[in-house]
């Protein structure tokens, strides 16, 4: 028996709908999106999303999330080359309370 899909909801929401939420003032609208499970600050760095970051982290996204080798999102700016996007990245992190005394599995910090 086939259901026809004007019956059934959307599973997900798409980017376009709009969602109030009852905790807010309804001036302010919260786009729903998902983003991947593997999606991460981490992933974000290594991978060149340096846009996507301060994005990640008004979503609260945790500033000090470890990859596989237990590096932090700031031990992870040292390895961006591009001085100005290293730096601005850190201080979004710091800003979001990232700590800096972590230490990865060779125990070097940020």
């Amino acid at each position: 028996m086939l259901v026809s899909s004007r019956l059934l909801p959307p599973a997900v929401p798409s980017p376009s709908m709009t969602v109030y939420d009852k905790n807010i003032d309804h001036k302010h609208q919260t786009n729903m999106t998902s983003l991947p499970k593997y999606f991460n600050v981490p992933f974000a760095i290594q991978h060149g999303y340096f846009r996507c970051i301060r994005y990640l982290l008004q979503l609260h996204y945790d500033p000090n999330e470890r990859d596989g080798q237990l590096r932090t999102p700031l031990i992870l700016c040292s390895y961006v080359e591009n001085d100005r996007w290293s730096l601005s990245i850190a201080q979004n992190l710091l800003e979001k309370g990232a700590k800096i005394v972590l230490e990865d599995h060779a125990r070097r910090n940020a």
